[in-house]
């Protein structure tokens, strides 16, 4: 199994098991060959074309007199999760998104990839790490308040040459999803968290206060006025609940509050719309893999979808004894990529 996910951590994740035949009823002179353990590069091929580059995570092994079972488990990117912010002053100034995120991750060996577009190019004035903040918490952070003007919120991946990839707009795509014709397997999810209460809205402010300096202080930082972030009311029923969204970065930056409501907006003011389907194969029709962050449509009438254009969360390759070779495609709405949705079970 091999996993390109947005969002998730660690977003490129790989997963094999095996089960090595004995000789004669004895294991071989040596295990050395087959002693894969956390640390050792990885590099996955699927149909011919690479799939995976990065380190071994977690090895489980079990045996008996007679069996002898391997699962290794690897991931790209997971040094940012265990890594803190390495800082002289812990803090940045009068510095760019981009310029922040590519610092701090090369103090770590990790490079910064912007796919789709490029980073909003404003200042933000002040921009403070914690001591012990994990590189991603820190980047993440940063990211949320980053969004475009236009509440598509900016998304988290990696790639083959494992970087830490910011995505602004999606990338490729072009197959239909057609009940009946290439779909496996369709699941469906369609949840709209606005509609727990109140009426309509297209108000999502954000509010902060500065930490004081030479010029301004007191009054003037302790309270930052509302900057009103706005939402489109729609949805299969129409809603969207006011909701005030404080700053995780204290800053009177009106661009950097505005970013963080048309994020908090792009995610609340719609449905959150999750579509799973399941289809023969690792590859597109015009060959290549299927991409995370691509563009795909899905035509389902049981689905209630119609010709619906939605973006690849995540990419799930398989290949076992019982199913063959699959892909699932995890298949959302802006709206969707950024929340978590109800809780339900899978249906059987």
């Amino acid at each position: 199994m091999v996993k390109h996910s947005l969002i998730q951590v660690p977003p490129y994740i790989a997963r094999f098991t095996v089960s090595e035949v004995l000789s004669q009823g004895k294991l071989p002179s040596t295990m050395r060959v087959m002693q894969i353990k956390p640390g050792d590069p990885i590099s996955v091929t699927l149909g011919g074309q690479s799939a995976f580059n990065g380190k071994v995570e977690t090895r489980q092994v079990f045996y008996d007199s007679r069996r002898h079972y391997v699962e290794i488990q690897a991931a790209t990117i997971m040094e940012m999760t265990t890594a803190s912010v390495i800082s002289q002053t812990m803090e940045w100034t009068k510095s760019t998104p981009e310029k922040i995120c590519r610092d701090c991750l090369g103090k770590i060996g990790i490079n910064f990839t912007v796919e789709g577009g490029s980073l909003p190019s404003f200042t933000i004035p002040r921009y403070s790490a914690t001591h012990g903040q994990s590189v991603f918490d820190f980047v993440e952070t940063l990211l949320r308040h980053t969004s475009q003007q236009s509440g598509t919120p900016i998304n988290i991946t990696s790639n083959l040459s494992q970087d830490f990839v910011a995505t602004v707009g999606p990338q490729g795509g072009a197959a239909t999803f057609i009940e009946g014709v290439n779909i496996l397997e369709g699941r469906e999810i369609i949840y709209n968290p606005g509609m727990r209460g109140g009426g309509p809205s297209t108000r999502n402010p954000a509010m902060s206060q500065q930490t004081g300096d030479d010029q301004d202080w007191g009054a003037k930082v302790a309270s930052i006025p509302f900057i009103g972030g706005t939402g489109g009311v729609g949805g299969l029923f129409g809603s969207g609940n006011p909701m005030t969204i404080l700053s995780e970065i204290p800053t009177k930056a009106k661009e950097v509050l505005q970013g963080r409501a048309s994020s908090e907006a792009g995610w609340n003011s719609d449905d959150q719309i999750t579509v799973t389907v399941t289809v023969q194969g690792w590859m597109e029709s015009g060959g290549g893999l299927w991409r995370r962050n691509g563009i795909y449509s899905v035509s389902s009438p049981m689905l209630i979808m119609q010709n619906q254009s939605l973006k690849t969360k995540s990419v799930t390759f398989t290949q076992d004894n019982r199913s063959g070779t699959r892909t699932i495609l995890e298949l959302c709405n802006n709206n969707a990529l950024g929340k978590a949705g109800p809780a339900t079970r899978a249906a059987p």
